[in-house]
């Protein structure tokens, strides 16, 4: 059971980040070049997606508690989602990672 918990925390800040990057590509407005943003509610899609992949995040942290330690699972989380997010963040939107910012990892 404990390697399915770690698994649930792997996926948990795996879709963890991946809702932030659709966040920032919907408040970017990249989400217009990518994906070519259609009219009305739909050119929000990315949001919509970004909302729900926190959703889903939720979940599957919550099934890894179950198991592992707060003291544990809260660290992973944040350090894989930063990890995740920094790399898109840099390749996707060319922001500047600083050495600070990696030591902070």
């Amino acid at each position: 059971m404990l390697i399915m918990a770690y698994l649930f925390l792997v996926l948990a800040f795996i879709i963890n980040g991946t809702a932030s990057i659709l966040l920032k590509l919907d408040a970017s407005g990249e989400h217009q070049a990518v994906a070519g943003g259609g009219p009305g509610i739909f050119s929000y899609r990315f949001l919509f997606f970004g909302i729900a992949a926190f959703a889903v995040n939720v979940i599957f942290y919550w099934l890894s508690l179950k198991t592992i330690p707060l003291s544990v699972a809260y660290p992973v989380m944040v350090a894989g989602s930063f990890i995740i997010v920094n790399g898109f963040a840099a390749v996707l939107f060319h922001e500047n990672i600083s050495f600070v910012q990696i030591i902070g990892y």
